[in-house]
């Protein structure tokens, strides 16, 4: 397993009680905003062209609605799906912009399934026509073929624990639907409103290129043009307590820049030609501070992916491909004040290297580190963030969390360690179990803002994930339901008919 790869958001607890994110510097709402304006666009350009839209019947309309909205999301999952920088700004940070790509892209498969399902509705009076529309490649093979490489893409995210990399390859269906759809809609098919309202056509065909291309850079184009900083892996350390492995790499020529908190994408090579090079790189949370000569990062460890790491480094002249940094975790917490930071487990590597920062400018600083452990042979970051807390010169204070003693932190406990709690920025790294049960009450106790981590890929446990991501799961599971019963139904229909 990779690491937590996080960014800084705030969640914020409205009028009913419920949890809505926002970040200090970009709030997402932008680019949901841009996303929703895309869509807006798409359907007023079928209202204001299509012909006799009122004899159409209600429920044609609407699944007509549903369709081109389901196709203009389409080609923006794709592109949310690539790490572009103007995406990071419109979304408030990178790992933000991939929570967004999975919100929009279940609501695009929520839509696209049930789109279909309002035509027979609509085409019910006729019993033979309303079943003929939903019979499998009787009629739009190529939006068949489309639906079922979206299924593929996305079902098993949702209901299967999909290590990191077979997650990561799903997403080559969704550029294999997104080509059918365009092919569908733009090119062949003469039964849809995009040939009868040209602009339409020309709007999706518009659209429907960028995700193509977005798709394209993502698979050949940035494994060949995105700046990379090639590393030689000095040292890979075992940490078997923390299931963790903390690599240390050295430059080899110009080295990353980057800020305490952010994470980094890095390739290892399997070899020195780079024949054997995967897919794409993972993410992994920088531990070192930005001043020092070296680039550390903790990777969870985690079967495959330990003997995989140690048989690399084992080797002589070990490479790694580090690409780019991301994160705004350290957006809202430099500069003087009062902050608290929370990790827990392996989310303690973004605090390594905001500590190691602190350390060497401590001035106008006051921060209270909590670091969350299972059992004291975990906390294998201990000698470094003491070391940290004694250069600060009383500006860092670190406290180990035991969990096998004083259980999951609370906010009443919490605030008996540090009394002034209400006063101080709250940054937390960690399992989503601890951030979603810390954050209304951090709240509730008046804390002003709070910024947590959010993991890049489908949640660890779906009953800790986001509510939104929640609810859209079950809501296609009873699609799914609906759906593959209609189509059984009206395929055992026309065979007896």
């Amino acid at each position: 397993m990779v690491s937590p790869a996080m960014a800084a958001t705030t969640l914020v607890e409205d009028r009913r009680g419920y949890l809505t994110a926002k970040t200090e510097d970009n709030p997402p709402f932008l680019g949901y905003a841009l996303i929703g304006l895309l869509v807006a666009i798409g359907l007023v350009i079928y209202f204001v062209g299509a012909k006799d839209v009122g004899g159409r019947g209600t429920w044609f309309v609407v699944g007509e609605v549903m369709g081109i909205s389901a196709a203009v999301l389409l080609a923006c999952t794709a592109i949310l799906a690539v790490r572009l920088r103007p995406l990071e700004w419109l979304f408030g940070d990178m790992t933000k912009v991939y929570v967004a790509h999975g919100i929009v892209g279940l609501t695009m498969f929520s839509l696209v399934t049930l789109h279909p399902l309002l035509y027979v509705v609509g085409a019910l009076p006729a019993t033979d026509a309303a079943a003929g529309i939903i019979v499998p490649f009787k009629l739009v093979v190529l939006d068949w073929i489309s639906w079922i490489t979206i299924a593929l893409a996305l079902l098993p995210t949702l209901f299967i624990r999909l290590p990191f990399d077979l997650w990561r390859y799903t997403h080559f269906f969704l550029g294999a639907a997104l080509v059918d759809t365009a092919v569908s809609l733009t090119i062949t098919s003469k039964t849809f409103d995009t040939f009868k309202v040209p602009a339409l056509r020309y709007y999706l065909f518009f659209l429907f290129g960028l995700g193509i291309l977005a798709v394209l850079y993502m698979v050949v184009i940035r494994r060949i043009a995105e700046p990379k900083h090639e590393y030689a892996v000095e040292e890979a350390e075992h940490h078997p307590e923390a299931n963790a492995i903390e690599l240390r790499l050295r430059a080899t020529g110009r080295p990353l820049r980057f800020k305490a908190g952010q994470f980094t994408y890095v390739d290892l090579l399997d070899d020195r030609v780079q024949v054997k090079r995967g897919f794409g790189a993972h993410p992994y949370s920088i531990s070192s501070g930005p001043q020092e000569e070296t680039l550390s990062v903790i990777v969870g460890a985690d079967g495959p992916t330990t003997k995989r790491i140690q048989g690399i480094v084992d080797r002589d002249e070990a490479r790694a491909l580090v690409h780019g940094a991301y994160g705004r975790l350290a957006y809202g917490l430099e500069g003087p004040g009062k902050r608290l930071w929370l990790g827990g487990g392996i989310g303690i590597t973004p605090f390594l290297s905001l500590a190691e920062e602190l350390a060497d400018d401590p001035h106008g600083r006051d921060v209270v580190l909590v670091a969350g452990i299972d059992h004291p042979r975990q906390a294998f970051f201990e000698p470094r963030l003491r070391a940290c807390e004694e250069r600060s010169g009383g500006a860092l204070r670190v406290v180990l969390w035991n969990r096998e003693e004083r259980g999951l932190p609370t906010v009443e406990a919490l605030q008996g360690e540090i009394p002034d709690l209400s006063e101080r920025v709250v940054a937390m790294s960690g399992p989503d179990v601890m951030i979603h049960a810390l954050t209304p009450q951090l709240h509730r106790a008046g804390v002003p803002h709070i910024h947590s981590e959010i993991a890049i890929g489908p949640p660890r446990n779906w009953r800790q994930g986001s509510p939104g991501l929640r609810v859209m799961r079950w809501l296609i599971a009873a699609e799914m339901a609906v759906f593959v019963t209609a189509v059984v139904v009206a395929t055992v229909g026309r065979a007896v008919s």
